[in-house]
């Protein structure tokens, strides 16, 4: 969403929510450097003006969570609390810093999750994609 050549409109935003619907994203090969680029064209989709008052886009985003949280969950939770005594790892390091960056997306989003599932708590599939997110926090990244 973030571009010098993309201006925001609500075009964009349904049109990549048209994207990430059709998609899934578990199993098709994505690495941890994708989750830390996804994530933010993620949050900044939710949190436009647009965005969380739009159930297409709602559905679409929180799908899109869900599968990422579910995949790389159980990694950024482990990568997180294992603490390594003595000698450098620079892979590690890197993979610690990526690791945390995700957490504090999600954490984020998650924070923010409440307003969006009153908004939403009539409508069953937006509810229920909601819910799928929040077990998700819950049980792999906490």
């Amino acid at each position: 969403i973030h571009s010098d050549t993309l201006p925001h409109n609500p075009q964009h935003l349904i049109l990549l929510a048209d994207f990430f619907e059709a998609v899934e994203l578990k199993g098709n090969g994505l690495s941890l450097d994708c989750c830390v680029k996804l994530l933010p064209i993620l949050d900044e989709m939710v949190m436009a003006p647009q965005g969380w008052t739009c159930e297409h886009v709602v559905f679409a985003v929180f799908k899109s969570l869900t599968s990422l949280a579910d995949s790389f969950g159980d990694l950024i939770r482990q990568t997180r609390s294992v603490i390594v005594a003595g000698g450098v790892d620079l892979s590690r390091e890197a993979r610690l810093i990526k690791c945390n960056n995700c957490y504090n997306l999600f954490s984020k989003i998650a924070s923010r999750l409440d307003p969006i599932k009153h908004q939403y708590r009539k409508n069953t599939r937006v509810s229920e994609v909601l819910e799928s997110f929040q077990k998700q926090m819950d049980s792999n990244l906490h």
